[in-house]
């Protein structure tokens, strides 16, 4: 008896430690935003913001950061809200790849563009946007605009240099 006790005891434990990890992983806000509501230093909130990463990009973790990220007060964020706007903006690109609608990915071309707003030499937005234009709205002419923007503002050793030859090679026929 003492022993189915002990084992019931820890089932219980294990299944309520899921519960809570699985409760604080969907959690809309960080706590330190509960402690100061009025300024949110997004850097540092950042990943407890944003699920998704170049290795987990599922529609749990895309929807999931999108969720959060949308609860934040822009208003209070009072550094880092470029890497916001283009969190938001992968999210949403994201999140158009998953369910193929171009609504997403207009949304993801503003939150990239209100970063490139506020830091005009971001050229990983311009690759995006240009990356968008091409390969999902089929809008050459806006892809080349971006790309150019893009090779200004990105050292050349971080280029994609496949991207920019078919790019740079492609006709324009959207105008």
């Amino acid at each position: 008896m003492k022993k189915l006790r002990i084992f019931l005891t820890l089932l219980f434990i294990l299944a309520f430690s899921s519960l809570v990890n699985a409760q604080n992983s969907t959690n809309n806000l960080p706590l330190s935003l509960l402690l100061n509501p009025d300024s949110i230093d997004y850097i540092k909130i950042r990943n407890q913001v944003v699920s998704t990463s170049c290795s987990k990009v599922d529609t749990f973790s895309v929807n999931n950061s999108i969720r959060k990220l949308l609860s934040l007060d822009t208003s209070k964020i009072t550094n880092g809200l470029i890497e916001y706007h283009y969190d938001l903006g992968m999210n949403y690109y994201f999140k158009a790849a998953f369910y193929e609608q171009n609504k997403w990915l207009y949304l993801a071309i503003a939150s990239f563009n209100r970063s490139i707003s506020i830091d005009s030499t971001w050229g990983d937005c311009y690759y995006n946007i240009s990356l968008i234009n091409y390969f999902f709205l089929k809008q050459v002419t806006e892809a080349k605009r971006y790309l150019v923007l893009y090779k200004k503002f990105t050292d050349e050793a971080y280029w994609n240099k496949d991207f920019i030859e078919k790019i740079e090679k492609a006709k324009e026929n959207d105008e």
